[in-house]
């Protein structure tokens, strides 16, 4: 026997092969004739056996769903992924029984030729059966009728995602079966290759996050980087109405590539391999050490994170670790020896990890780099920003139409697979340009000196607070008051350097640190806050892309605003607002609820959501400002005056009958009336008040019902400390 002899071809190897694996072709075939022509039957009749097909409406959401279903069938892209690994590890199933490497390194076959023929063998096994199931899919759909929904490109874009999807899981399955020596360790060290490095990132990130509170950036963490969970994002896109192929195309691409690189990586190590190697657990001794370190790592990050969720303590952390590395040492050794007396084997490899590991812990529990309670020289600040999810040290604009998404500041031992959930997103502190839409999407820097002190003053209080008990902030943060509020609360800090480098940090205070809400206070009524950062100035400046406003009252209904879309007399409008809001006072803006408010829309919302949109809480447009509307900003209300008929219905003593706050207590005198106006806060003027002065208010406030002279209820908050005792 020569190599030239034809048993030695590829084709005819290959052949030979799937002989062998008929067994796995007919699995393959039948399961995907259940899951896909037979599934999409099903599917047809299970949609259309109650559905009045005879309505457009109930016609159209059936074959959106046909569609979705045959893009993207789940049970079908599952087992397709089950297959792949299933055939990876079983066409070189036979490195792990001695007797069968033995016999095949014994033809005069190249290795390279054997690799070839069995990588294939596999392949043809699975994807085959896969086409032919979509087609015979397609073939269903067409004889039921729905033969429209039939789009040839997203059919075959369907086709060859999927199949990226499968090359790449298959690829992780093969190089398991390489690398290991035995077929249960090599399922295990396959589950281990598709979704490790993905929840060591994580864990690594959760843990940094423990450790290092005053961290905001999140290690760079991304869904690709588990193979199996690289199909599910690349099917994604195939469910969209209009797929993008471009996207699909560029993650294909490089989903592809990766299963190359995987595959060349394979075919390496399996001309390297010994066959000595055979039966045991990895082929290849040099890999054990590190991959039981980093098992050791991974797993004791998440049993000690899991014993701080639970206990709040630093101490549990530290043990948790301990305890789950110890156990996957040993775990790690008994597979490796595949023998329960090596529990012990090779403890001094164990012993110098665990040295290793107890210092690098110190060196982050003890804050040796200063890195949570150091601060930059106040000298080399050019700008600065604060954000918080407590409303009162807020040195932003916080009313509703800002795109705010403040999350928790938590320290979950699993987190969701978006690693960055438990941190302010970069959108908070955006240096993006403004864009031509009426919103406030950007926190504006702060350059003035004084805010810049006022903001580095807030930021010296919470780096003195991270010297001490850092291990106990998941305590802290899961402490509420008798009325279920949080006790503390997170602020971030953001300052830009003289040399052009950022500083950022997070920091964790009690709510009641009256310091924080002072600095606030004296940024957000600055003459540089006031000039650029709210809702007046930011509609100001754009004021050319305001096509409406509209002007309410006490009355939340569209019928009783006022409109405004004179261009010319939207801009005199923010111009004279603008002018008057320089004015702004504390003490005043304390004292008084706003009189009317604005909603100034821009041409796109006005075109998505045509024009009678009322006012929300919601946040739900990009192009729409609110802007409060004191009493004293008296240029501004006769300017308003000039440009409608009448002026929306406001509280006077003049239109209001009575006020009841709903424990049989009516006020009726004018006098008593008079007291209650700057106290009355109409629900709807929720969506327009600083929020900051919103949550002083809610913090001491009775429900009332203001009766209107004309038969009109209108439900308010009342600010307690405005009636001078009036109501308690």
């Amino acid at each position: 026997m020569t190599r030239n002899n034809s048993s030695c071809k590829l084709r005819t190897l290959v052949f030979n092969c799937s002989v062998r694996q008929a067994p796995l072709y007919a699995v393959a075939f039948l399961a995907m004739l259940l899951f896909q022509p037979v599934y999409t039957l099903l599917n047809i009749r299970s949609r259309t056996r109650f559905s009045d097909m005879s309505n457009p409406d109930v016609y159209s959401s059936v074959c959106k769903d046909l569609r979705d279903s045959l893009l993207v069938n789940v049970p079908a892209a599952v087992l397709l992924l089950i297959l792949a690994l299933v055939a990876g590890i079983s066409a070189f199933r036979y490195l792990h029984v001695k007797n069968q490497t033995d016999f095949f390194h014994a033809l005069p076959i190249r290795r390279g030729q054997l690799f070839a023929s069995r990588a294939l063998t596999g392949i043809l096994a699975v994807l085959p059966s896969y086409v032919i199931g979509v087609l015979l899919s397609c073939a269903v759909i067409a004889a039921h009728g729905y033969g429209e929904i039939l789009n040839a490109p997203e059919i075959v874009s369907s086709i060859a995602v999927h199949a990226v999807g499968f090359l790449l899981v298959y690829a992780v399955a093969v190089l398991s079966a390489i690398v290991c020596g035995n077929t249960l360790v090599s399922l295990l060290v396959c589950g281990w290759f598709q979704l490790g490095i993905l929840l060591g990132w994580v864990a690594l990130d959760s843990l940094l996050y423990v450790l290092m509170p005053a961290r905001t950036n999140s290690a760079v963490v991304s869904l690709w980087s588990s193979p199996l969970i690289d199909v599910f994002q690349l099917l994604r896109p195939l469910g969209e109405d209009a797929v993008s192929y471009g996207v699909v195309g560029k993650q294909a691409a490089d989903c592809l590539l990766a299963a190359l690189v995987i595959l060349v990586l394979a075919y390496i190590l399996n001309r390297m391999r010994a066959s000595e190697s055979t039966g045991m657990s990895l082929a290849f001794p040099a890999m054990q050490l590190p991959l039981k370190f980093y098992m050791m790592s991974v797993v004791g990050a998440y049993v000690g994170l899991f014993f701080e969720d639970m206990t709040g303590s630093w101490g549990m952390l530290f043990v948790g670790m301990a305890g789950g590395a110890f156990v996957t040492a040993c775990v790690t050794e008994i597979v490796y020896d595949m023998d329960f007396h090596s529990l012990f084997c090779h403890w001094k490899s164990t012993v110098v990890y665990a040295v290793a590991a107890a210092v690098v812990l110190g060196v982050f529990a003890l804050d040796v780099m200063g890195w949570n309670s150091r601060l930059p020289n106040r000298a080399d600040i050019v700008s600065a920003q604060l954000v918080s999810d407590y409303t009162p040290w807020e040195c932003t604009n916080n009313t509703w139409n800002q795109d705010w998404d403040y999350a928790n500041f938590s320290h979950d031992m699993i987190q969701s697979l978006d690693v960055s959930s438990n941190t302010y997103r970069t959108t908070y502190v955006s240096d993006s340009e403004p864009n031509g839409l009426l919103d406030i999407t950007e926190v504006q820097k702060l350059r003035e000196s004084d805010n810049i002190d006022r903001v580095y003053a807030s930021a010296q209080l919470g780096a003195q607070a991270m010297q001490h008990e850092r291990g106990k902030i998941s305590e802290k943060l899961s402490t509420c008051d008798e009325y279920g509020d949080s006790v503390y609360a997170t602020y971030l800090v953001r300052f830009q350097l003289a040399n052009g480098k950022t500083f950022e940090r997070q920091y964790i205070m009690p709510t009641d640190t009256q310091e924080l809400a002072d600095n606030a206070d004296a940024v957000r009524y600055s003459k540089e806050y006031l000039s650029t950062s709210t809702p007046e100035a930011v509609a100001h400046s754009k004021q050319d892309v305001a096509k409406i406003i509209d002007v309410y009252g006490c009355e939340a209904s569209h019928s009783a605003s006022k409109r405004i879309d004179n261009q010319q007399a939207i801009r005199a409008i923010l111009d004279t607002l603008q002018k008057e809001s320089l004015q702004r006072d504390k003490a005043y803006i304390d004292s008084h609820a706003p009189v009317y408010y604005l909603y100034v829309r821009g041409k796109q919302d006005v075109e998505l959501y045509g024009d009678e949109r009322l006012p929300s809480g919601e946040g739900d447009g990009d192009d729409i400002i609110i802007i409060p509307i004191y009493d004293y900003e008296t240029q501004t209300i006769a300017l308003l005056g000039k440009y409608v008929d009448v002026m929306p219905k406001t509280f006077s003593v003049d239109t209001i009958a009575k006020i009841s706050n709903g424990e049989y207590e009516e006020y009726t005198q004018a006098a008593d009336i008079a007291k209650l106006i700057p106290a009355l806060i109409p629900e709807d003027f929720a969506n327009c008040m600083d929020g900051a002065v919103y949550h002083q208010a809610l913090k001491n406030d009775r429900h009332v019902t203001v009766y209107m002279k004309d038969g009109q209820e209108i439900a308010c908050g009342c600010y307690l400390d405005r009636t001078g005792g009036l109501v308690s």
